[in-house]
Parts: C-alpha cells; sequence; structure tokens
C-alpha cells in the first residue's frame, strides 16, 4: 500500500480533457517527443525492440519475455491516460522510466546477439548501439549537469499551459542554452 492505496495517486489521474492532448499524442509523445520521447533521449533504447524479438525467437523462457514486453507496453497505455501525460515540470521521458529494466532486459539479447558471431552486420550493429549509447549519455548528462534544460520547463511559458511545445522540434529541452 503506498499513501493509502495500492497505487500512487500519479498512477490514477486518467485524462480529464484539461488540455488538448489525445491519448494518440500521449502514446506517440511517450516514444518520440522532442520533449518527452523515450527514444529521443534514450536512442540505445531502439535496438531493445530488436532484442524482443531475438528473445521470442529463442525456445527457452517464452513467457517471461512475453510477460515482460507486456509489462512495458500495459505501462506504456497507462502512463498515455495520465493527465498530463508529459509529467508535468520534468527532464525528458520520467513518466516512463519505471519500465527501464524490462526494456535493458530486451536490450541485453541485442548485445548478445552481436558478441555471439563476428560478422560484418553483427560487428555494425554494435557500433551503432555503442554510438547511440554515448549519445543518450550526452542527452542525459545535459539534464543532470545543466539548468537551463530543467527551465525549459518554465520558460519562454509553463509546458503546462502550453503543451504544444512538447512537439517543437527547433527548441529542443536537453538542448536549450
Amino acid at each position: 500500500m503506498i499513501w493509502g492505496g495500492p497505487l500512487p495517486s500519479y498512477y490514477l489521474q486518467l485524462a480529464s480533457g484539461v488540455t488538448d492532448s489525445t491519448f494518440q499524442d500521449a502514446l506517440l509523445g511517450n516514444l518520440i517527443s522532442p520533449a518527452r520521447g523515450l527514444f529521443l533521449f534514450s536512442p540505445v533504447l531502439i535496438f531493445a525492440i530488436g532484442g524482443f524479438i531475438l528473445a521470442m525467437r529463442a525456445s527457452d523462457w517464452k513467457g517471461l519475455h512475453l510477460t515482460f514486453g507486456l509489462i512495458i507496453v500495459l505501462h506504456w497505455i497507462a502512463v498515455s491516460h495520465l493527465q498530463p501525460w508529459w509529467g508535468g515540470y520534468s527532464f525528458g521521458p520520467r513518466i516512463m522510466s519505471d519500465v527501464l529494466p524490462f526494456i535493458c532486459y530486451f536490450l541485453a539479447f541485442t548485445l548478445q546477439w552481436c558478441l555471439s558471431a563476428s560478422s560484418w552486420q553483427r560487428r555494425a550493429t554494435a557500433a551503432c548501439i555503442a554510438g547511440f549509447a554515448v549519445v543518450s549519455m550526452f542527452i542525459h548528462a545535459q539534464g543532470a549537469l545543466r539548468w537551463a534544460p530543467n527551465a525549459w520547463n518554465a520558460s519562454p511559458v509553463s509546458i503546462d499551459s502550453q503543451p504544444a511545445r512538447l512537439w517543437d522540434w527547433n527548441d529542443l529541452q536537453f538542448a536549450r542554452r
């Protein structure tokens, strides 16, 4: 029990039409929004999709793999119903952070595939993963080490009063100076 209920209150706030955002906006936004998108802030996690496919091809533990994949999808759907779906004043895909261990689980299958044999495709994939990992760390370092990306939420206008800013590719939160 957390604060008198089985879930924290922020999981129980369903969209109430307070903003112009739709459920489809939230689904896409939680993955690719320039201000909150999981795959924009952590592009290395894209390789977890291939890892899920590799895991499902394996003969062992399919039930576990399917359960972990289902957890990711159900969490994504649940947080996309929240209002505000972008998590208010935050940096990046904070609202998707609860499923990162499951996503990294599938990323490990892609890494294992890369290391299991030496072919140019696997070496190229490993190099892409390493490059995307460096980009991911650089992006998250901006939020951890600099104030301007966090001030992005309030400037020039509050993200909560103008959520259209979540889709502004000319004003990326992590690139704010």
